[in-house]
């Protein structure tokens, strides 16, 4: 499906969902499922704060569905919470493990009714690397990903920016669990190592699994437009 009629089908799905409200969500409702989507019900955890970003993506994760990861995966499992330029989000679950290997992406976006929050989730895909899954990773093991260090980016530079979107990892091994949030990376990568690395993983990614998450091209052109 092209980005056009992706885009009228997510607008259609939220009309429907509006004019028969009455009918569609009933009080309790947990999910519905609409054309190839399904709205979901957000549960919120009334015990978590926002601030605690580990809490709050293991409850978004149980809510969309997907394993929540606590450690101890055998193997490797790298989730990437990420968006483009429509609004919608992506959640990028990447796994290996001595016998398979497998990248499932999960779009979803958000949408509040009569005071009660849901989850769209548009589309979920498992996707291969046109270029074979060992070529894959060794390309994430270039890219550090499994073991990226934290940002050089000072909260003055952080701080130029009224609207600054995170890219969010969890990297789940055994014996170990890893968060990482790091700061829109196109706008540092000439000052940053790691952004530069994140960066070239999203294009790279984009190319192997045909996507177009994080718009990286159109990011990187309306950077040059603003500097």
């Amino acid at each position: 499906m092209n980005l056009f009629r992706f885009k009228i089908t997510v607008l259609l799905c939220w009309v429907v969902l509006s004019c028969n409200s009455h009918k569609e969500i009933q009080p309790g409702a947990d999910s519905i499922e609409v054309q190839k989507g399904k709205i979901i019900r957000y549960h919120e955890d009334s015990v978590i704060s926002h601030k605690n970003k580990v809490a709050y993506m293991r409850n978004m994760a149980k809510n969309l569905g997907l394993p929540v990861l606590i450690g101890g995966f055998q193997g490797l499992y790298v989730r990437l919470w990420s968006w483009d330029s429509t609004g919608d989000k992506y959640v990028i679950d990447i796994r290996r493990t001595r016998s398979d290997s497998s990248c499932t992406i999960t779009c979803y976006s958000g949408k509040n009714h009569d005071t009660v929050s849901y989850l769209y989730i548009c589309d979920k895909n498992n996707v291969t690397p046109q270029s074979g899954w060992t070529a894959f990773f060794n390309c994430l093991e270039k890219f550090s990903i499994p073991k990226m260090p934290i940002d050089n980016i000072s909260k003055e530079e952080k701080s130029d920016f009224t609207d600054l979107h995170y890219l969010l990892f969890e990297v789940d091994q055994p014996y170990q669990y890893r968060y990482l949030e790091y700061p829109d990376p196109v706008y540092f990568i000439k000052e940053d190592s790691t952004s530069a690395n994140l960066y070239a993983f999203l294009k790279y990614f984009n190319k192997e699994m045909k996507t177009h998450i994080y718009n990286v091209e159109k990011y990187r052109s309306d950077s040059s437009r603003d500097n």
